[in-house]
């Protein structure tokens, strides 16, 4: 039936060429349009990973929409002169405030409310730190009463001087690391000042946060630097800078992995076919079949991310295998001196029939992958499995129709046999066939036992791009007091009014308390909080005040009334209301309108770039239900980041399943027997296994960009078990080595176009993308060696087996007769 069909076709092809050509060609210029705008629409943001109707994600956008921007672009102004990158930073927030960039910047935070926090200081310090004052002036003024006696004696002379009221060491737990002028936000010796530009877009929209860098870099560029210091430089970091050089980065190693996959799969096929427009024949309808799947990929999807963004480059490779395996055979049945049309029907009938297979084995693999939630998988697997369609069509109709224009009209098809055709005879057996199983029989069993030794990255930070620049600008602004605290990751939990948050509050202040074992929680923050304690803190500086202004100012003379009266200006001080709060901390807890924001700050004790810690802290703080009943949740990038672990480590396992049994599925159909389809299967376990084999003796972890390479490799990779099975079967028992020959030629090549792709990404900068280029190759390597080794020696021995048994069965028919 399918091999009428592919007659039916190959009729079709040859008769109507031209307008298969210019069809082709038409619908390529019109999908091109929507691929543009596909690859303007890289997702680097993990949540682009993780389903939208999941809970953090839900949050999050909840978070943005009610409070706008998330996240801020830091400006770093660098010279040796303070007062020069004060002119400059002045100069630079006053542009800002123009009307052109009021759809970029929310506000600016460049410097502190001195006066504000100064005239307030014993109000945020530690009750217990006020007592100690306290107890210290109160100690003072007891020894100085005692001094007053007849009867005191003064026994070391250094008495005095030790127990002098002296209160420095409060004063530098409360003392910033800025020294002179604090106003701004600079290192210690005052050479880089920062100023935060508070975005009015999100940090996961890439367009806008490149658009906000570009006007704002344009802005400080229009001051000249240098004209306020010879020295001066502008840098630019943060939350949407890091996220500018993680696109950069991608972006600029799947263009690079593009460039080299498509001079490297240009090579290997001029020097396989050996002639220059082999790879035109093949490459062109590839092409097309990809453009096409792109644009569906827009329409049905609308964005590619991380771990799909160098797709194109990973298709190109696995799609020409179909071009290299037809247009091989298409040669082959003409140097046997078939005409055109003859050719072109064999070459879909025979090969047609395998490539089919193949394509839907593959295809419907990947496609199975949509099933899972989480969309590093999901999408992978759309895209793919369209991919491979496209080329399918595109191989079956496309390409016989270019050769027939190619070769029956422009005679530029060469009849050359491919590379390697003539090595070695054309019949034999495959040799040492039961040494080559018993070596890969140890080898797989070993491996095996041993893969659950393989770890797992939860450290996310090793898997970002590090650029020189980018780490360079990090530690600087690690040297601002600001900025320097590395535990700023947060979670954050909205409510709807001050008493739901401080039922909330409550709830977590709760929590702390009784989580004894696993605290992942330090403390949580609210507008009101920093405020909390101030009737027992002002009771206490009433104590201090009274002292101050009585005994004191009889009993202290000298140095120690000088350090009591140094106090006197802080000791003037009333309760504060959130309103008299400084605007630019007000401005943080405001929404989008201008009305005020009712959330808290959840700050973690454990450092959340561990994604262990990252699920522990999601667990403690994600959920919250208050003694009324009401349920709240937190969200964060981390808590985003613990869910997105914990769905692909729940559908890892499910993807490589469900993977498995699709392949063995279809394998069955097409073979219509279990025995064929587990001798083609074979290969692929050992393939497999012999891949994450390679991870346990190299000692490398599996993360959650490389562990895509699991189920691509499985679908992938049983590929080369049926096309030489297929023709196997077809030339019989005792044509191992012309199969080999001939069929593993195609799939050598094939191997090769595949890994050029995939060597690409290990030339990348970014550390994931790396990853799974390091580990696709190790896999294609090893699915090939067991596909031309291992599944030839099997077949062999099987082989040899049953022309024992029939020589066996002759040998008793003769006795008996």
């Amino acid at each position: 039936m399918i091999e009428r069909w592919f007659r039916v076709l190959a009729d079709l092809t040859y008769r109507h060429y031209k307008s298969i050509i210019v069809v082709s060609i038409l619908l390529t210029v019109f999908c091109s349009f929507f691929v543009f705008k596909l690859v303007r629409r890289l997702e680097t943001d993990i949540a682009a990973l993780i389903p939208d109707n999941y809970q953090s994600v839900k949050t999050i956008n909840e978070i943005k929409k009610r409070v706008g921007g998330v996240g801020s672009l830091v400006v770093l102004v660098q010279s040796p002169d303070f007062e020069a990158n004060k002119r400059f930073a002045e100069d630079f927030v006053k542009e800002l405030q123009g009307s052109e960039y009021k759809k970029f910047v929310n506000f600016i935070d460049y410097k502190r409310d001195v006066a504000f926090f100064k005239k307030n200081a014993l109000l945020f310090m530690e009750t217990g730190d006020l007592e100690e004052i306290l107890a210290r002036v109160e100690d003072r003024i007891t020894l100085e009463k005692l001094k007053l006696s007849p009867m005191y004696i003064q026994l070391d002379e250094g008495e005095a001087e030790e127990d002098a009221l002296d209160f420095s060491d409060i004063e530098a737990k409360y003392k910033g690391a800025e020294e002179g002028d604090d106003t701004y936000y600079t290192n210690r010796d005052r050479t880089v000042l920062a100023i935060e530009a508070m975005a009015a877009g999100t940090v996961s929209n890439i367009g806008f946060a490149k658009e906000m860098h570009s006007k704002l870099k344009e802005a400080a560029n229009q001051l000249v630097p240098l004209s306020y210091h010879p020295q001066m430089v502008i840098e630019f970091g943060g939350p949407f800078k890091n996220k500018i050089d993680e696109f950069d980065t991608i972006l600029s190693d799947i263009k690079s992995t593009l460039i080299f996959g498509l001079i490297g799969v240009v090579l290997i096929l001029t020097i396989y076919f050996r002639q220059p427009l082999a790879a035109f024949f093949v490459a062109l309808p590839l092409l097309m079949g990809l453009i096409w799947a792109f644009a569906i990929t827009y329409w049905v999807i609308g964005n590619l991310n991380t771990m799909t963004g160098f797709l194109f480059v990973i298709l190109f490779g696995l799609g020409i295998d179909f071009g290299i395996h037809m247009f091989a055979r298409y040669l082959e049945d003409r140097m046997d001196n078939m005409d055109v049309r003859l050719s072109i029907e064999t070459m879909l009938s025979q090969t047609g029939q395998a490539i089919l297979t193949a394509a839907l084995t593959t295809s419907i693999a990947f496609f199975s992958l949509t099933w899972t939630d989480f969309k590093g998988f999901s999408e992978f697997g759309f895209i793919v499995g369209t991919g491979i369609i496209m080329s399918l069509i595109t191989m079956t109709t496309v390409l016989p129709a270019v050769l027939v224009l190619a070769d029956r009209k422009l005679k530029l098809v060469r009849m050359r046999h491919v590379c390697g055709h003539d090595w070695g005879g054309s019949h034999g057996h495959f040799k040492g066939a039961k040494t080559v199983l018993v070596i890969a029989s140890v080898v797989t069993i070993y491996l095996g036992v041993n893969l659950h030794k393989i770890e797992f990255e939860y450290d996310f930070t090793n898997l970002r791009s590090n650029l020189t620049a980018s780490v360079a600008v990090k530690q600087k602004m690690a040297t601002i007091s600001k900025y320097g605290n590395e535990s700023q990751s947060y979670s954050i939990v909205l409510a709807d009014s001050k008493a739901e948050l401080d039922e909330i509050v409550a709830t977590l202040e709760k929590r702390i308390a009784e989580d004894d074992s696993t605290p992942t929680i330090d403390k949580v923050k609210t507008l009101w909080l920093e405020l909390r304690g101030q009737d027992e803190k002002l009771e206490v500086i009433d104590e201090i005040r009274a002292l101050a202004n009585g005994e004191a100012t009889k009993l202290l003379k000298g140095k120690q009334k000088a350090r009591l009266d140094s106090m006197r200006s802080l000791l003037d001080v009333s309760e504060i209301a959130v309103d008299d709060l400084p605007e630019n901390i007000l401005r943080k807890f405001r929404t989008i309108d201008g009305s005020q924001a009712y959330f808290a700050q959840i700050l973690p004790s454990v450092q959340l770039r561990d994604g262990k810690n990252a699920i522990a802290f999601a667990e403690d703080s994600h959920e919250i239900q208050t003694a009324s009943g009401k349920t709240f949740f937190s969200s964060s990038s981390n808590i985003i980041f613990a869910d997105m672990l914990q769905l692909m480590l729940r559908d890892s396992p499910q993807a490589i399943i469900i993977t498995v049994v699709v392949v063995l599925l279809i394998v069955v159909a097409d073979f219509k027997s279990l025995r064929s389809a587990l001798l083609v299967m074979f290969p692929l376990v050992c393939g497999t296994i012999w891949m994450c084999g390679t991870l346990y003796l190299q000692s490398v972890k599996l993360n959650f960009y490389n562990i895509v390479a699991l189920p691509t490799i499985i679908g992938m990779g049983i590929d080369n078990g049926v096309h030489l099975y297929h023709r196997y079967r077809e030339e019989g028992p005792g044509s191992m080595r012309l199969v080999l020959k001939s069929t593993g030629g195609a799939m050598f090549v094939s191997m090769l176009t595949t890994m050029v792709g995939f060597f690409g990404l290990m030339t990348a900068q970014h550390p994931g993308l790396n990853s799974i280029g390091r580990l696709a190759l190790i896999g294609l390597l090893t699915c090939f060696i067991t596909a031309v080794v291992v599944l030839p020696a099997l077949l062999e021995v099987l082989d040899g087996k049953r022309v024992r048994e029939n020589d066996s069965e002759g040998d008793v028919e003769e006795t008996d007769d």
